[in-house]
């Protein structure tokens, strides 16, 4: 009978083997045997490789002594499918170890994330610069928007309705300033002067243009259309050295004529030459004579009211305004 019983025991344990084996082939996830009164080692929980699952093998049940159970393949997340970690099973008996987990599947390359980083929208400022040395209305400094101003301070008593005296302060004035630029470039600079005038008789130069009979390029004041008790109006450049009269009498109304105390309206473009750096001088010059008053009320049309008002009848005395139009090297 004892020998009968033994057989029986043998062939169990036998039977529970086989079982065991199986299941370490085709077992899923992979749970700790538990052995005998305690409970054994925990299984291997199934790895997941990539996008297919490993399966483990099931532990085997324990005898008398726990038996630790193996680990299963714990779960790698992939980007692109992983290989699959089979799970171990954990062997019963008197001292039941548990199956060896199942390697985890190799997780599979991580997926690449959402395309690289796009470039940024973002650009540089844009830097601000100063007026660039090879033009630009800026490099004309304070001649830009000038205004020469001579009015009337007091009547002159040999002709109080034609004629006045200014302030002795603008009868006599010069302006001077620097030209901006590249001192190595010489600049042609158009200039549009408007104003109300009294002409000047020159000689020795030019008009820079036929058709405009105001504006004078070199000499001096004189010649026989010259009478000296009137204004000069100029601008003065240091380099390249040179005279600008703005208002040249070669309509020849001087040195005497029917209209030699009338101001005239001028308004017209010239050019001057200016190196950059050069000085320049906004002058006018007059004997203390007195001057030809506005009495025909002479309006000039595009000066600014902001920097002169004329008055309902014209303003009170003689006038020039220069605006620049542009500034390039000369050729």
């Amino acid at each position: 009978m004892t020998h009968l019983l033994s057989r029986l025991r043998f062939s169990a344990l036998a039977a529970n083997l086989l079982l065991v084996a199986c299941s370490a082939e085709n077992g899923s996830g992979g749970a700790g045997g538990s052995g005998g009164s305690s409970a054994g080692g925990s299984g291997g929980s199934s790895g997941r490789g990539g996008s297919s699952a490993s399966t483990g093998g099931t532990g085997g049940t324990g005898g008398s002594a726990s038996g630790s159970g193996g680990a299963g393949g714990n779960t790698s997340a992939g980007g692109s499918t992983g290989g699959s970690g089979t799970g171990g099973s954990g062997s019963g008996g008197s001292s039941a170890t548990g199956g060896s987990g199942g390697g985890g599947g190799s997780g599979g390359a991580g997926g690449s994330g959402g395309g690289s980083g796009g470039m940024s929208d973002a650009r540089p400022a844009d830097s601000a610069g100063e007026a660039p040395a090879s033009g630009g209305v800026a490099l004309a400094g304070k001649l830009h928007k000038y205004l020469r101003t001579l009015r009337c301070a007091r009547p002159n008593p040999q002709d109080t309705r034609r004629s006045c005296f200014c302030s002795d302060a603008d009868a006599n004035r010069h302006d001077m300033f620097a030209f901006g630029g590249d001192p190595s470039v010489t600049y042609d600079v158009t200039i549009h002067v408007r104003g109300n005038v009294e002409p000047r008789g020159y000689t020795g130069g030019a008009l820079q243009d036929p058709a405009n009979l105001w504006f004078y390029v070199g000499g001096m004041p004189g010649g026989p259309n010259d009478n000296r008790l009137y204004n000069q109006y100029k601008i003065l450049v240091s380099d390249p050295k040179q005279v600008y009269y703005l208002n040249a009498n070669s309509r020849g109304v001087l040195p005497s004529s029917s209209k030699d105390h009338d101001t005239w309206k001028i308004d017209y473009t010239a050019k001057l030459k200016i190196k950059g750096g050069a000085m320049v001088d906004v002058a006018n010059e007059d004997l203390p004579s007195g001057m030809n008053a506005n009495f025909l009320n002479v309006k000039v049309e595009g000066v600014p009211p902001d920097l002169l008002m004329q008055e309902p009848a014209g303003f009170p005395g003689q006038f020039f305004y220069v605006e620049v139009d542009s500034v390039v090297p000369a050729p």
